[in-house]
């Protein structure tokens, strides 16, 4: 999301510095390759060059990680990629991580000790759920996407999940291409049970099926529409169940009527007994009164 969004790349840089950005410094991603660093395998997620306009070099980087979960390795590779891009590019160089979850920024946040003494501590920059804005309003979703899906993320699981979910699924649907389903998975994923059970008709579309990208969401979303499609047939086959039971009752009034015109010397034919099949059953209860009554099988429905 942030290396197609540069919106996005724009606030977490702004975030992570403390700062507003200055007007004339863009932002440019860069690979994440460290070739420099062995074993060459290091990589980030993503690396931010903040640039100045009219001039090449960059004037700071950010190396940009997105943390889930605790993963110790990482807090062994992240001094050293900042150590390598520092040693590379002559300007200062932050470890900026993103961790949604409140635990885990906690975790990301601790000082990494590289001596083991105290003397040489490398301390990353997080963005925890606290610095992420819980956007429900659809006009500020849809202005920026990528920040509403990244608010989601960070409150999908809160007492706001309902309200940041639909702004969420709002922002989705005002991009195009690839992102949009992205996004749709994303926000279906954050969210707790009771909101996304709320808000799946928003983004399973029975006209213009909801793709997703992912074997993981694929499977879940197969798995979603045929616990769709089971109850759609449940209730399909109790309104045919129930139709049948009804024409059943309404055939059985129909030859309790025929029963008692009969008795009094008069026959229901065709012609009638097709009439008679748009009645309802209180309607057919009141004609076998009537048929007790009527002296000619012409006065029957008379009012």
């Amino acid at each position: 999301m942030v290396r197609d969004s540069e919106p996005l790349a724009r606030v977490l840089a702004e975030w992570a510095s403390g700062a507003p950005l200055a007007a004339d410094l863009q932002l440019r991603t860069r690979d994440q390759a460290y070739s420099d660093v062995q074993p060459p395998e290091y990589r980030a997620d993503l690396v931010l060059e903040l640039v100045r306009d009219g001039q090449e070099k960059p004037t700071s980087m950010m190396i940009l990680e997105v943390q889930l979960d605790r993963d110790a390795d990482k807090r062994r590779t992240w001094p050293a990629c900042q150590a390598v891009l520092r040693a590379q590019y002559a300007c200062p160089t932050m470890v900026v991580v993103l961790a949604p979850d409140q635990g885990v920024a906690r975790w990301c946040a601790q000082p990494i000790d590289l001596d083991g003494h105290g003397n040489s501590v490398v301390r990353p920059t997080v963005i925890g759920p606290d610095l992420v804005p819980v956007i429900t309003d659809r006009e500020a979703a849809e202005r920026l996407p990528a920040l509403s899906v990244l608010s989601v993320i960070a409150h999908g699981r809160s007492k706001h999940a309902l309200d940041v979910g639909r702004a969420g699924l709002h922002a989705a649907g005002s991009v195009d291409g690839p992102e949009r389903v992205l996004y749709n998975d994303i926000v279906l994923h954050y969210l707790d049970a009771a909101a996304r059970t709320a808000l799946e008709p928003m983004a399973i579309n029975l006209k213009q099926p909801y793709e997703p990208l992912s074997d993981f969401y694929r499977k879940q979303f197969a798995e979603e529409r045929a616990r769709i499609r089971r109850e759609v047939e449940n209730e399909v086959k109790l309104e045919v169940e129930k139709e049948v039971k009804l024409e059943g009752k309404l055939e059985g009034k129909l030859e309790t009527l025929s029963a008692v015109l009969e008795a009094r010397g008069f026959r229901l034919d065709d012609a009638l007994r097709t009439r008679l099949q748009s009645y309802d059953a209180a309607e057919l209860d009141a004609l076998v009164v009537r048929a007790t009554e009527v002296d000619d099988i012409d006065d029957l429905l008379q009012a």
